[in-house]
């Protein structure tokens, strides 16, 4: 349908061209005879130089310059026109009109101009001048939805001009306005542009070959050899296009093609962010690599958020995707979920029409969804995606292949076998005769495979997998999207018992695995734009432990050897992507550099990072649960955010004008079993555990020996009997009050479950007992649920007696009594320096020997409970409610805990800051810096256990009103931001050794991570609820034996301390280990 009736047929052609050259020839639109003017918009010159200085304005994110643009023609547009040439002045502002509120992403005003636009056309009485006036009209038009994702509705316009714009997935064709030649004749400049928007709407649908011939069309149009290529935005445009389109089709000229580009726009000219943000979207992944999707995408959001553009802007929503989709590819499910649940809620909140963008949201919520065991909203939501993919585009395109085949992965995943072996028929054939290029073909077969395999044909999905890898093996690109290919092929082969081949094919994967991890520090330098890479990575490698366990189960039935267990212990290491190992590896890479200057810098940047992020993940959270911009909270985060990020844009400013030559180390520490062998003493032993979705597997290592196991439980086996262990610990341990201990062991403890310890033993212990048997020291590391174990607590012999008796507990063959344990935080940290340590009594003179916080002023009753339940408001808002902080119960052991430890240590009282004292603000006005060490005496909370609480605190003596700097609580956060330079920090309150609140979060990973992160070398942290008088005995009695005996290490001196209360007859409660195991040494020994 057309905008106004053209009867083209009753004009001759010979004059229409006629009279389209002499505008061409006039410079100008209208009549050949007007006045002219350099600033008149009514020229075609002027209009395509007005449509390229908005169009650079926006990518140089300079909006004063853009709204001045707009407003200067917007004054010099009459309202009523009176001739042709001031119509087609009229008529050229509301084209740029379109392109204004296009490039703000004001799609409603957008379109009102372009209806205002059509409405003048009818008043021209030169037909060649109108149907030019309409043709660039169109293209405006065209871009618009090509910006909002409706491809066919932008090429249905483009059809208007010419039927050459047809694409091959557009059979329909329409009566156009131009034969090609004329146009290209008449205004090479508008089939320029409309040839690039076609280009545009093939990329949308995938198109690659469509779009790669339309913008290679435009270039040659535009004149790709003008002498400042870089002053010509639409020029830039169509050469973005055309590099997309070629790196979807693995062309080989692509990176020559890319480099001519980043030459053209970087090189002399001024910095323009938000082309940087699309040439990002549009072949990040290509240049950086499709593991660089994290990198490109924080990098492109960044720029986003300065550029301050409406939430609703297609761009910004991009921007969210991409994040979205990288967090998926790394294995961050959930947080990838709240993003995509984010971009829906956004766009439904701004009436957003059906776009190939909310296609794609549905599929990926789909994806998560199925997982999630919600197979309905799963189905409904990919079969809405495959509906509206159609409609926008075609059903004879690329994308739409695409999202069949997610159809059927979905379908298959939600046991819908039949549905999706009718798309596995309906799609084979025409994925293998796809003219697609390799890498996309590949994961085409790759996901028939899958479906396949789910739906029980095996063979069939063999043979699919071999086709895939084939092609992959032939791409021009190779990535991520590699990874699930190889995967899937090495589980099938061992599905069917292919052992051998499976071992090879795994041992592949995890190499292309270590090339992505490997070249993500490579990028380009472009390290500073992303605060959360190494993170990223290990998250990453974590989200793949199933590709390390298959390998683990294939290495641990071969013939043992140094080799095959060593393979298998570093794939564990490779595999385990906690928290706490990317702490470390923030400290080291701090504690590398010689310059302090330099090391200051990079705490300084480490700090700023962790709190855009902890900013950040508040508001996807809210974003997520359907709040919007306007909420004030939102508005208050946004304002904490830019602010961040402008002191992270200065801190890296200057770390690049200072240290121009630095380099980050590599984000990867592994280290071998003969590295251990090399750096362990004679009475050392170290026992590494690591646990896949369902195995768990054990290394044992001294210096002359080395064993690699496959244990007996599952991981839920295994986790379960952890649970019901420590259930029979903490019934005991819900108190810390002054006279907790005074009733004997059966009041203390409903009985301690030895049976399990022993069984527990048994799996994890004895078939490493050879090599740890006369070994002293135990230095141990874990995942998973076997992180919150202390194995000081496991019985070597069955338990005699009854378990509430106080002595048949102490009598018992507890590993305590045989070895000192110590926890490493990571199995990398026994190669680092501070592991050099045999942890003995080293007082340096360049610090205070003793630090100590305690004994906070509360009002509670004393014993009481500590957990006081959901009922407490802890929080009122964002700060503590001081007066239900001070409602806790007070800890009077801790000042005698503190008194006694300062005289063991010979500290002057000035040392201790107890009662008032023992605040908030004193602990971040301390100056710690070469401590021996600090001590923190006090209530431990765990995340979520008071309501509002969402991550782990300490507890001080809280102020009269709560302000940021003082409410009472010190957050796991906060400890972070402490300079806590200190040899040894003990915490000795209840759960300090927990997790940081998180989902599935890894012990260590709350204040203990904090800890280290802000500096300590070792910690003495606890696993469960702590008694208070029995805390106070084993932290008194662990300092005073080192004390004694200075050649005493810590771990020593912590067994010491442990046996001493255990063996108490005077206190039988002290037998249990309710009392004198919750405490563990973590760092040095």
């Amino acid at each position: 349908m057309r905008f106004l009736p053209h009867p083209r047929e009753n004009i001759c052609f010979a004059l229409i061209q006629l009279a389209l050259l002499i505008c061409l020839i006039a410079g100008q639109v209208g009549i050949a005879q007007a006045a002219v003017d350099d600033d008149d918009l009514g020229h075609a010159r002027v209009y395509y130089t007005m449509l390229d200085e908005v169009q650079d304005a926006y990518f140089r994110n300079e909006s004063d310059v853009l709204i001045e643009r707009y407003q200067h023609h917007q004054t010099k547009v009459q309202e009523t026109p009176t001739n042709d040439f001031e119509i087609a002045r009229v008529l050229h502002f509301y084209g740029l009109s379109v392109r204004f509120f296009r490039l703000l992403g004001d799609r409603e005003n957008a379109e009102k101009s372009f209806n205002n636009g059509v409405a003048f056309l009818s008043q021209i009485k030169d037909q060649a001048l109108a149907d030019l006036l309409e043709a660039r009209l169109v293209v405006e038009r065209a871009e618009l939805d090509v910006l909002y994702g409706r491809p066919r509705e932008a090429i249905d316009y483009l059809l208007r001009i010419s039927a050459e714009l047809r694409p091959n997935w557009v059979s329909i064709l329409a009566n156009p306005i131009f034969d090609w030649d004329d146009l290209k004749a008449a205004d090479p400049e508008l089939a320029a542009l409309a040839t690039s928007a076609a280009s545009a709407a093939s990329l949308l649908m995938l198109e690659a070959a469509t779009a790669l011939e339309r913008a290679e069309e435009a270039l040659e149009l535009l004149g790709e050899t003008a002498d400042d290529p870089a002053s010509r935005p639409n020029l830039l445009i169509a050469h973005l296009r055309r590099t997309n389109a070629m790196s979807l089709l693995s062309d080989p000229q692509t990176s020559a093609a890319m480099s001519t580009f980043l030459n053209m726009f970087i090189g002399k000219n001024a910095t323009r962010p938000l082309l940087t943000v699309q040439s990002v979207h549009e072949f990040g992944p290509y240049l950086m690599g499709e593991q660089a999707a994290s990198h490109t995408a924080n990098m492109a959001w960044r720029l986003i958020q300065k550029a301050e553009l409406s939430p609703q802007h297609p761009v910004v929503l991009n921007g969210q995707m991409s994040l979205a989709f990288a967090d998926d590819t790394i294995g961050k499910t959930k947080e990838s979920f709240n993003r995509y649940l984010a971009v829906m809620n956004t766009m439904r909140a701004g009436g957003a029409a059906e776009s190939i963008m909310m296609a794609d949201v549905f599929m990926e919520l789909a994806r998560t969804l199925a997982i999630n065991g919600e197979p309905d909203a799963a189905r409904e939501l990919a079969e809405a995606s495959v509906d509206m993919s159609g409609r926008l585009g075609s059903t004879n395109t690329e994308l739409y292949s695409i999202r069949q085949l997610d159809l059927a992965t979905i379908y298959s995943a939600i046991g819908l076998n039949i549905q999706a072996g009718e798309l596995l028929v309906e799609n084979e054939k025409r994925v293998m005769n796809s003219q697609t290029t390799s890498g996309v073909k590949a994961s085409k077969i790759a996901s028939l495979a899958a479906t396949a395999q789910r739906i029980g044909k095996g063979d069939q999905a063999l043979s699919l997998y071999r086709l895939a890898i084939k092609e992959m093996e032939n791409a021009a690109i190779r990535g991520v999207a590699d990874l699930p290919i190889i995967n899937g092929y090495a589980n099938l082969l061992l599905e069917q018992d292919e052992r051998e081949d499976a071992l090879t094919v795994s041992r592949t994967a995890i190499a292309r695995l270590q090339e992505i991890v490997a070249q993500e520090k490579s990028i380009l330098g472009l390290q500073q734009f992303d605060p959360e890479a190494n993170r990223r990575m290990r998250v990453f490698r974590n989200g793949n432990k199933p590709l390390f366990s298959r390998l683990m189960a294939l290495l641990v039935d071969l013939p043992q050897s140094l080799a095959v267990a060593d393979e298998a212990f570093q794939a564990s290491q490779w595999a385990n992507g906690s928290r706490v190992e990317d702490v470390l590896f923030r400290v080291n890479q701090r504690n590398g550099v010689e310059d302090e200057g330099l090391r200051d810098l990079l705490r300084k940047q480490q700090d700023l990072n962790t709190g855009l992020m902890k900013v950040a993940k508040r508001i996807d959270t809210m974003r997520a649960q359907g709040k919007m911009e306007a909420n004030p909270e939102l508005v208050a985060l946004d304002g904490q955010s830019r602010n961040i990020l402008l002191k992270v844009s200065q801190v890296e400013a200057e770390l690049r004008k200072r240290f121009p030559d630095f380099q980050e180390r590599a984000s990867i520490d592994t280290v071998s079993i003969k590295e251990i062998q090399s750096r362990l003493g004679e009475e050392n032993v170290v026992l590494s555990y690591f646990q896949t979705e369902s195995r768990v597997f054990g290394w044992a290592i001294s210096t002359n020996g080395f064993a690699f196991r496959k244990l007996t439980p599952s991981t839920v086996e295994l986790a379960a009997s952890i649970k019901t262990l420590r259930a029979s610990i903490e019934t005991s341990a819900t108190v810390r009050g002054a006279d907790s201990l005074d009733e004997g062991v059966s009041n203390a403890a409903k009985g301690y479950d030895r049976a399990l310890a022993y069984a527990l033993y048994k799996q994890l212990m004895e078939p490493f007992s050879k090599i740890t048997k006369g070994r002293g020291v135990i230095l141990h590391q874990a995942n998973g649920a076997l992180s919150s174990l202390p194995l000081s607590l496991l019985i070597s012999q069955p338990p005699l007696g009854e378990d509430t008796d106080a002595e048949a507990l102490r009598s018992s063959a507890w590993l305590i009594r045989d070895h000192a344990f110590v926890t490493l935080p990571s199995i990398s940290y026994i190669a680092g320096p501070e592991a050099q340590s045999n942890g003995a009594d080293t007082t340096k003179s360049d610090g205070p020997q003793l630090v100590a916080f305690g004994a906070p002023v509360l009002g509670g009753i004393a014993g009481a409970t500590r957990a006081l339940g959901n009922a407490t408001a802890l929080f009122d808002g964002e700060l503590a409610n001081v007066e239900a902080v001070r409602a806790l119960a007070p800890l009077p052991n801790t000042k005698r805990e503190l008194e006694s430890i300062a005289k063991a240590l010979d500290a002057p009282s000035s040392t201790l800051k107890l009662a008032e004292e023992a605040s908030e603000t004193a602990v971040k006005t301390t100056a710690f810096i070469g401590a021996d060490v600090v001590i923190f005496a006090t209530h431990g909370l765990v995340a979520g256990e008071l309501s509002g609480l969402t991550e782990p605190a300490l507890v001080f003596t809280p102020p009269k009103k709560a302000s940021e700097e003082d409410d009472g609580l010190l957050t796991a956060s906060e400890l972070a931001l402490l300079d806590l330079d200190a040899e040894w920090v003990i915490f000795s309150a209840c759960n300090t050794a927990a997790g940081d609140g998180s989902n599935g979060a890894e012990g260590l990973s709350g204040l203990a991570s904090a800890a280290l992160y802000a500096g300590a070398r070792s910690l003495l942290v606890s696993h469960w609820p702590v008694l208070d008088d029995a805390a106070a005995d084993l932290t008194i009695n662990t300092l005073q034996a080192q004390r004694q005996n200075n050649s005493l290490s810590r771990a020593k001196a912590l067994q010491k301390a442990m046996l001493k209360l255990m063996d108490d007859k005077s206190k039988p409660a002290y037998a249990h280990p309710a009392a004198w195991a919750p405490f563990v040494l973590v760092g040095t020994q």
